[in-house]
């Protein structure tokens, strides 16, 4: 299945949206080619259905996640999901009814007052509604059918994952802890620390909420002022965190830690970090970052990079390998990002690609059938077109095999997607 979009008529393979985002869909369902046959994020254009590079491209501006295209020529490429589609709402339906609890009657509340904010925090009423409650509970219970499947299954991290800022905060919580839970997976990790670094990571940008979504969403460099009303978030989330699940869980200190850097240049508390991997249980030194935070600093920063945001350009997928590489040592725990970088396919299945290389195959363009047996970054790919744009008898290429070959950037030609990202607002 391809992910990018030419300009010729498709096949849908699946489009999804959130149930809340269908009214915005608006009249991309007026077209008898797009169809609405499901809610709550499953299919909304019907399997065979023909449609055409506008319709897309509405359904895109319109807030719907396009996920798979069918063309007959690459169907039978399946790029494989980290979890299912049935967890991965869960997950969403209980982040946002923990949003909503945390949110209610805070509606008065000037977030460019922090005082005010941890006020309400550590008000009676925010204790009363917010501890131990139901969408908590039901956040744990899916954090943990997540850790559940990401631990019967080996799949790697994918980057070809189209990515859209609107309700960026839920997306990123959820990628992010996809990430830390692999990641958490490949150092042996059991399953109840799997559990708190899910439910932690879940909520390591809970604190956002109450920050100003303008100042969260400027284009541009955000002023002095601004910059310091966004580093507080940690320490918010963390309060909130407290009062929702107690204190004396682990789970408490992603949120707090997560923009901690290795050499004590991150925030909120300038700790250190270890560049080593250490039991997760282990309480560290005193001015020293969690373990379980250290995990999730990793995750947090891939997803960054791998996300659109409208004030970053784009880097392509082997860049965002280089910037975290480039991160390990002083920003990010060094041995945790060497581990983790043997777990990224940075074009995984569907991702269609543009070749490098001699002979004959300068600008050749083809779609990854599969990753590299030995590599990951050497895949296997089914070329498509020649370096004019001329369709080509189908043929397989190994990369592993032609090292003289290298893959010069991914392609979303009719789409005009951006890539991801190289920071995230207030990265340190």
């Amino acid at each position: 299945m391809e992910r990018a979009v030419y300009d010729r008529a498709h096949r849908v393979g699946g489009v999804g949206t959130h149930e809340k985002n269908l009214d915005l869909c608006g009249d991309a369902w007026d077209d008898p080619d797009v169809r609405h046959t499901g809610r709550q994020g499953r299919t909304v254009a019907r399997q065979g259905d023909r449609t055409r590079v506008d319709h897309l491209r509405l359904l895109r501006q319109r807030n719907c996640m396009i996920f798979d295209v069918n063309d007959g020529v690459t169907d039978d490429i399946q790029a494989a999901e980290a979890i299912s589609e049935r967890v991965r709402f869960q997950i969403t339906a209980a982040l946002e009814n923990l949003h909503a609890m945390v949110r209610s009657g805070d509606e008065s509340l000037d977030t460019q007052r922090p005082e005010l904010v941890r006020k309400h925090l550590h008000s009676r009423e925010f204790a009363r509604q917010s501890g131990f409650s139901k969408p908590a509970y039901a956040l744990a219970d899916a954090a943990a059918a997540l850790v559940d499947e990401l631990r019967d299954s080996r799949v790697n991290l994918g980057l070809s994952q189209i990515r859209f800022y609107d309700n960026h905060l839920f997306e990123h919580s959820v990628s992010t802890t996809i990430a830390a839970t692999i990641l958490g997976r490949e150092l042996d990790w059991n399953k109840d620390t799997l559990i708190e670094l899910a439910v932690g990571s879940l909520m390591h940008d809970l604190g956002e909420i109450f920050i100003d979504r303008d100042i969260l969403a400027k284009p541009g460099e955000l002023t002095p002022e601004e910059l310091e009303l966004v580093k507080l978030h940690p320490q918010i989330g963390y309060e909130a965190v407290r009062q929702i699940f107690g204190p004396g869980t682990l789970s408490n200190h992603v949120p707090f830690q997560h923009h901690e850097r290795q050499d004590g240049t991150g925030y909120p508390r300038g700790l250190r970090g270890t560049n080593g991997t250490l039991s997760p249980s282990a309480r560290g030194l005193p001015g020293h970052i969690l373990p379980i935070a250290q995990v999730a600093a990793v995750a947090d920063a891939y997803d960054t990079l791998n996300s659109e945001n409208p004030y970053r350009q784009s880097v392509g997928p082997d860049k965002v390998a280089e910037i975290l590489a480039d991160m390990a040592g002083g920003k990010l725990n060094a041995a945790l990002v060497e581990r983790f970088l043997t777990v990224l396919e940075l074009y995984p299945p569907g991702t269609e690609v543009l070749l490098h290389g001699p002979g004959g195959l300068e600008g050749c363009v083809g779609v990854v059938v599969r990753c590299g047996l030995q590599d990951l970054s050497r895949a296997l790919v089914r070329m498509l077109y020649d370096g004019t744009g001329r369709k080509l008898k189908l043929f397989g290429l190994a990369l592993e095999d032609h090292t003289e070959l290298t893959i010069e950037s991914t392609l979303t030609l009719a789409m005009g997607a951006a890539g991801p990202t190289d920071q995230g607002r207030g990265a340190s």
